[in-house]
């Protein structure tokens, strides 16, 4: 059964869609829906338990949904690493699912759960992370970040930010590694750039003379 939690996420991803002018269904009965918007055949499925996320991505694509964003519950660093956790980590870093956190409008770094506390439903925000990424200029690369959700959906639906795989950044180690991620395409196209540069720079130069 759903928790209150869920309840509470399917209802505030529907309010997000009408913000951004998309028809939406709550629970919708062909595609068996979190929230479906029919005019961009798209998904919002928020999931907080393990599931085959594979068989029921493709028995939505069946209904007619083209694409199906899973979303989770956003877990800290330390959190302990369950099947469920594993399970998760490979949707959002290989298949594009995404990381959820309510957190306080005013100050992010608290987290915040309006089910429970009807007091925080005006500060509540959600906020995007895991599959989200951002060119950075001053690394000249692409690096995972954390966005505000709404504005995520925003881009997506209008076909500004897209899933791609693309060459990103982890900051925990300093490595590039090639990713599944979500990124402008104005980003995709700086981090290419960038990249092609620095190829080009570690080439060495024709009919440079011989160091003495």
């Amino acid at each position: 059964p759903e928790g209150d939690d869920h309840l509470w996420m399917k209802g505030r991803l529907f309010k997000i869609a009408q913000t951004l002018g998309a028809a939406a269904v709550v629970e919708h009965s062909l595609t068996r829906a979190d929230v479906f918007l029919p005019e961009h055949n798209l998904v919002l499925e928020y999931q907080r338990w393990n599931t085959d996320f594979l068989r029921r991505t493709a028995q939505r694509s069946s209904k007619g949904a083209a694409r199906t964003i899973w979303m989770f519950p956003w877990q800290p660093p330390n959190a302990p690493r369950t099947r469920a956790l594993k399970a998760f980590n490979k949707e959002v870093f290989e298949n594009g699912g995404i990381y959820v956190a309510v957190r306080n409008e005013d100050d992010r770094r608290e987290l915040q759960k309006p089910w429970e506390d009807a007091s925080q439903e005006r500060t509540a925000r959600l906020y995007a992370s895991g599959s989200i990424a951002a060119f950075d200029p001053d690394r000249g690369t692409l690096i995972r970040g954390e966005r505000s959700l709404a504005t995520v959906l925003a881009q997506i639906i209008n076909g500004d930010r897209v899933l791609a795989h693309a060459v990103v950044l982890t900051k925990s180690n300093g490595r590039e590694a090639r990713a599944r991620v979500w990124a402008l395409r104005d980003d995709l196209a700086s981090a290419e750039a960038a990249q092609a540069e620095r190829r080009r720079a570690a080439l060495p130069t024709a009919g440079k003379a011989p160091d003495p």
